[in-house]
Formats: structure tokens, sequence, C-alpha cells
């Protein structure tokens, strides 16, 4: 029985003096990395308010920022105009909110101190390593992280930020040394733990401006411009500033330091085991991280941002920096008795 078969056809061959054909393109590379896949690529009714599906670089690796600026096509050596992020543009889009869009302006920091400054600019500046430079002392490092909430409800970015400065190594990998003088171009760029990996996220250094103070977060330090940059990098990623708003200090808190969150409620957990954790947790740098339930009630409103009798606000975020057991005599002065103090 004879099998049929259809003879395959011959390759066809080029004219002579006929150019090769090209070889096929490559797939495009989708940048999005969220809910379609990237798959979609039309805009969305709701892209100012998607989470974490564009905005970054397409380099998992930070390297060193003069390469960085010249593959941008900017040089320190050259009058270039100061860069100026198509994806974050200086619009209403950015700020995502009715009340301060049309009442804002942006400004880059020259345009709002004589001299701003960045942390570890001094190193970039002296073309030396973070290492070799001196540490911040007390009142510096207070000065530079006693922060102030904006407008857009970022309080919890805030204190996210302020915990992570407590270990300089983690804070050097979220945001590096930059300088507002050495090649600067005005670029700055941040890194965020996003689905298991670091991302960079590049940023201009123009800010919302509102009556002359920042619409964000700003510092005790009039002239350092370190965290209202952090914060707008960190609304990029979300999709724009009014994205911020509602956020938590857990998730914060992983996004900047790639660690793993946990949270105790200290009503529920006895005494004894509560502070056996945290006794544990703080030689280890753990960041830690303790707010006050607001009152609930009738009384809520009323409540808020009051001062307790231990000075602390309800609804604030602080930052645990030590933790310790002190003895206090007690009320009839013929014995001790345990006591806790807020410092």
């Amino acid at each position: 029985m004879k099998k049929f078969m259809r003879p395959r056809a011959a390759p066809s061959q080029p004219a002579p003096g006929a150019a090769p054909p090209a070889p096929p393109a490559p797939p495009a590379l989708h940048k999005t990395n969220g809910i379609t896949n990237g798959v979609g690529t039309g805009p969305r009714r709701d892209d100012h308010h998607s989470t974490l599906n564009r905005y970054w670089s397409e380099s998992d690796e930070c390297g060193d920022l003069g390469k960085c600026v010249s593959g941008l096509g900017l040089s320190a050596g050259v009058c270039a105009p100061l860069w100026e992020d198509p994806e974050f543009p200086a619009a209403a889009s950015s700020l995502a909110d009715r009340r301060f869009a049309h009442r804002s302006r942006w400004l880059r920091p020259h345009e709002i101190c004589s001299r701003p400054r960045f942390l570890g600019d001094t190193a970039v500046d002296a073309d030396l390593s973070p290492e070799q430079l001196e540490p911040e002392s007390d009142e510096q490092f207070a000065a530079r992280w006693s922060v102030e909430a904006g407008e857009a409800g970022d309080a919890h970015v805030c204190c996210a930020a302020a915990a992570l400065a407590l270990t300089p190594r983690l804070l050097a990998r979220v945001a590096p040394p930059q300088s507002f003088r050495t090649r600067y171009t005005g670029l700055f760029r941040f890194r965020f733990w996003v689905f298991g990996v670091w991302r960079e996220v590049t940023v201009d250094d123009r800010l919302p401006v509102r009556g002359g103070r920042l619409v964000a977060s700003r510092a005790l330090l009039p002239d350092d411009f370190t965290l209202p940059l952090l914060e707008k990098a960190y609304a990029k990623l979300h999709g724009s500033y009014a994205a911020l708003r509602g956020g938590s200090v857990a998730r914060a808190l992983q996004e900047l330091s790639g660690g793993v969150v946990q949270s105790f409620a200290p009503p529920r957990q006895p005494r004894a085991l509560l502070f056996q954790v945290l006794n544990s947790a703080v030689p280890r740098s753990t960041l830690l991280v303790a707010t006050v339930a607001p009152p609930s009630g009738p009384t809520e409103k009323e409540g808020a941002g009051r001062r307790l009798r231990n000075g602390l606000i309800p609804g604030q975020a602080y930052c645990v920096t030590g933790l310790a057991r002190v003895r206090e005599a007690a009320g009839d002065g013929d014995g001790d008795a345990s006591g806790a103090l807020v410092r």
C-alpha cells in the first residue's frame, strides 16, 4: 500500500544581488506588571488610582547616578535643561485632588530656597562614600526627620520614612546619596520593594506648593528635600498623591524596607508576652512603630488630635527607639510599683 505524501516545497532562493531578509523584530516589552500583565495598553479611567502597575525603570539594579543621568542624554558638564518627568508631570493628574489642583504651583527646590539639601549630598560633593563621612549628630538627625505630614493625607509615609532613618543602611538602599550641586540634572531616583523585587523609580524635583508651603510632607529643616522627593516617588509608584490617602503604616514599611511586617494589639496580648516580644526586637534593629487608637463614640471628633496626659496624640504614629522597665514609688510610699513612661 502506497503512502501518498505531499512533497515539501523547496525554500525560495533570493535573487542574485538581493539583500538577505531582515530577522523578525523581537516582541515589545511591556512596562506594566499589574492587573492586565501588559496586555491592555489603552488608558484606564482610574489610571491615577492604579496600584503598582507602572512607573519604574526596566533595570532592577541601582548603578551609578552618573550612568543613569548619561542614559537620559544629560551631563553635568553640559548646560542642558533640567529633566522633566513625562510619566508623572507637574499637572493636576499627578495630584488627582481638586482641592489642591487649581491652587497649586510646581516649583523646584532651588525656587523654594537658596541652598536645598538632600541626604548624603556631602558625600556626593566630596566624591566620598557614605561610610567615609562622620555620622550626623543627634540634633541634625532630629531636625531632618522631625517631619510634618502634608495636606495629602500622607502621615503613614512620613512615619515609615522616619522609622527607616533609624537604620541608615536601610535608608541608603531606598534613597541613595544624591546632590543638588554635583551632577545635578533635576532627576532623583529611589527604590521600593514591589512584588518581591527592588524596583527603581525616577522623578524630577518639581514639587507642589500651595500658599508658600509644600502640599506634601516636609521636615523641620526647611532646606532639606529628602522626604518630599521620597514621597513624590512613592506617590508616582501608586499613581498619584491622592492614592496615598488612607494608606497604612504597615504597607509603607513593607514597601520601604522589604521586610515582613507584624502587628500587635496591646489590649489583646498579655503584658508579659508583649514586653518580651518588644524587648527582643529592639536590639535587633527591628523597625518599631506604635500608634494610639483614636477615641470612638460621640467624642471621636473632639478627641482626635488632642494630646493625652502622657503627651501622645491619638491617631498619630510614633517610632519606638527603645524600651525599658522602670520602678516608681507607690502612692502610699510603702513600696514600689511597676509603671510606664513615654519619652
